[in-house]
């Protein structure tokens, strides 16, 4: 089954034995979700979710990657991103809370992004 893991992963600057320490499993188990060869169950789904911010649905995806739909602009965004320091990124999470608390909800979605909160 294809999936986003290793992008949402990668995305929040995670290794894939961080990831598997919040998960109670091994870095070898992250990679075979990764390549597909096995699958989370239900609860390490829920926890994946809840650890990157996503949804199930952008975590599986049904074989589309999620690059896949990004422009160009959208994927030197995120490369930016993820090669700032923390304090830059702090910086860019409040930017874009500030401008989702003040645009009305309609709009708010466009603002949403992932690796959110953890659990």
């Amino acid at each position: 089954m294809e999936n986003n893991i290793k992008f949402y992963r990668t995305y929040n600057k995670m290794s894939q034995s961080e990831l598997g320490q919040k998960l109670n499993v091994t870095g070898a188990t992250i990679s075979s979700w990764e390549m597909g060869r096995t699958e989370p169950n239900w609860e390490q789904s829920m926890r994946m979710a809840r650890i990157f911010g996503c949804s199930l649905e952008e975590l599986f995806n049904r074989g589309e990657k999620h690059t896949d739909s990004l422009s160009s602009e959208e994927k030197q965004i995120i490369e930016t991103y993820r090669k700032s320091d923390n304090q830059t990124r702090e910086m860019v999470k409040r930017i874009l809370a500030y401008a989702k608390e003040i645009l009305n909800e309609e709009h708010a979605s466009y603002f949403q992004f992932p690796g959110g909160d953890e659990e």
